[in-house]
């Protein structure tokens, strides 16, 4: 019985991706600078935008926490680029119902006898 659901839902799950239609490209943007920069959460916000955090190596010496908040479109609304002198990345972004943000990553996450968790809640304020 167990061996013939696995087959019923393997043979389901071919056909399904072999007749699935690839989705349609809406936008595409490219953010941040001239050197490594990566995205590592990204999420729609209450307004139909974006939130997206994550890492900006703003200069050669370390990376730093770095978010991001975009309308519907891609179009950069804000974006903020924080953290300590060691290497800071965002890697959990959510908005809240009140509108802040919320957000988990951690700083000098590479060396294990240094490294922290960090979790923030804000709010942007332009």
């Amino acid at each position: 019985m167990k061996y013939s659901i696995r087959i019923s839902l393997c043979i389901m799950l071919f056909l399904a991706t072999a007749f699935a239609q690839e989705p349609n490209l809406v936008w595409q943007k490219t953010y941040g600078g001239n050197l490594a920069d990566e995205g590592y959460s990204i999420t729609t916000t209450n307004d139909g935008g974006f939130i997206i955090g994550g890492y900006t190596y703003s200069s050669p010496e370390n990376r730093n926490a770095y978010l991001i908040k975009t309308d519907a479109f891609g179009n950069i609304q804000w974006h903020k680029i924080f953290g300590t002198q060691y290497d800071d990345a965002v890697h959990c972004v959510r908005q809240t119902a009140d509108g802040n943000y919320i957000l988990t990553g951690a700083y000098d996450e590479y060396n294990p006898n240094k490294g922290s968790d960090i979790y923030l809640r804000f709010r942007y304020l332009s």
